[in-house]
C-alpha cells in the first residue's frame, strides 16, 4: 500500500510480463514484479535488457507507452532485437510516413476496420527523436477516415 501526493492510499503491484506469440495465443516466458509505485519503464527495461527470452532476429512489439529511444536503440544495437512500436500521430516519424504513403499512393483500405485506411511504409527511422535506431524500423501508419 502506498500514499498518493493527493493523500489517498493505493493498493497493489506492478506487473511486467514478456509473451512469446503462437498463432492466436501467448505463452509467458518471462514475469517481473514490483511495488506499486515503481514506474512501467524501470520495472520493464531490466527484461529488455537481460531477458534470456529475446534473442537476435526476434520481433518485440511494444507499447505505445514504453517509447524510451535508449532502450529501443540498445534493443537494436546491442540484442539486434527488432522492435516495432505504435507510432502517435504528433511524432515526426508518423507525419513523415503519412506524407511518403500518399505521394506513393500506398494506402489501402483496413482489413478489420471499414473506417480506415493503412500504409506500410520503411525509411522513417531517422526521424526517431532519441537515438538512432537500426535495422527494419519501418513505420506502418492508420489513419480514420477515407482517402
Amino acid at each position: 500500500m502506498v500514499k498518493n501526493e493527493d493523500g489517498t492510499l493505493s493498493r497493489g503491484y506492478k506487473l511486467a510480463t514478456l509473451r512469446t506469440l503462437l498463432d492466436s495465443a501467448g505463452v509467458l516466458t518471462q514475469v517481473a514484479l514490483s511495488a506499486i509505485q515503481v514506474h512501467d519503464m524501470a520495472l520493464c527495461r531490466p527484461l529488455l535488457e537481460a531477458a534470456p527470452v529475446l534473442r537476435a532476429g526476434d520481433l518485440l512489439l511494444e507499447d505505445r507507452g514504453f517509447l524510451d529511444g535508449a532502450t529501443v536503440s540498445d534493443l537494436k544495437r546491442k540484442r539486434r532485437v527488432d522492435v516495432i512500436i505504435p507510432l502517435k500521430a504528433n511524432m515526426l516519424a508518423t507525419q513523415e510516413a503519412m506524407q511518403l504513403a500518399a505521394m506513393a499512393g500506398r494506402w489501402q483500405p483496413h482489413p478489420s476496420r471499414s473506417e480506415q485506411t493503412i500504409a506500410l511504409v520503411r525509411g522513417v527511422e531517422h526521424m526517431w527523436a532519441t537515438g538512432a535506431l537500426a535495422r527494419n524500423s519501418g513505420a506502418g501508419p492508420r489513419r480514420s477516415g477515407r482517402k
